[in-house]
């Protein structure tokens, strides 16, 4: 997945796409109808261990289109050890209730952040 750039040039009145939480006044967010978790890398479970990190996170960007589907991956902060594409597998699964403007769908740039937790 690749990085996301320092800043987007989305917009509503540009491309279609609404960014969260710029565009929030004016747009109802998407809402979550189903969110699959993020499997734990082996790397990443042996170098917690080792290292003693109890947690990773990244964050992942990506627009929620009209239809509820979750596109246009990037990463805006890295977990490494394994985990971004772990991460990449589980929010290619999201639904979402798309995002509205005056009550019509919109697309709109989110960003989710995981969390792995070694237990």
């Amino acid at each position: 997945m690749p990085m996301c750039p320092a800043t987007f040039n989305d917009s509503l009145e540009t491309d279609g796409i609404a960014i969260l939480p710029r565009d929030k006044s004016a747009v109802t967010p998407p809402k979550p109808t189903h969110m699959s978790d993020a499997m734990f890398s082996d790397e990443a479970r042996r170098q917690g261990r080792s290292l003693g990190i109890p947690e990773f996170k990244n964050s992942i960007s990506m627009v929620v289109g009209v239809d509820g589907l979750p596109r246009n991956f990037c990463l805006a902060q890295s977990a490494g050890y394994g985990l971004d594409a772990k991460a990449e597998e589980a929010a290619q699964q999201y639904r979402f209730a798309p995002a509205t403007k005056d009550g019509q769908p919109i697309r709109v740039r989110i960003t989710v952040v995981m969390r792995f937790k070694l237990n």
